[in-house]
């Protein structure tokens, strides 16, 4: 005799459809981690580009911040705040419509002035 009685056949089902369902948790989370991680480095590099060309513009033009604003249209971003300064330091923060939640990254770029 085995010791097991008719009504053990089949007890690891739910054992092991739980431990699939909390492996497949698992790796939804991490997709989405994953996911969010990538929408943030496409805003940052974003917004660092628009901030190089406003200054670049600021420098030349001193028309910083529309020249921004034409670039965050363009890579299909929204210019939400821009200032430059006297130095031709400008900064900006664009927004990103991605997913549910927009995505907002911050950017300055300005002349390198040696010492």
């Amino acid at each position: 005799m085995s010791g097991r009685t008719p009504r053990d056949e089949g007890s690891a089902v739910p054992l092991v459809v739980g431990l699939v369902a909390v492996g497949v948790a698992l790796a939804l989370a991490v997709a989405g981690l994953a996911g969010e991680a990538a929408r943030d480095a496409r805003a940052q590099s974003i917004a660092d580009v628009i901030a190089l060309k406003g200054a670049f513009a600021e420098r030349r033009e001193g028309s910083g911040c529309a020249v921004a604003g034409e670039a965050a249209a363009a890579n299909g971003a929204h210019l939400i705040g821009c200032s430059a300064d006297a130095d031709g330091d400008v900064t900006v923060t664009v927004e990103l419509d991605a997913g549910l939640l927009g995505v907002r990254a911050v950017s300055r770029a300005g002349p390198a002035f040696a010492p």
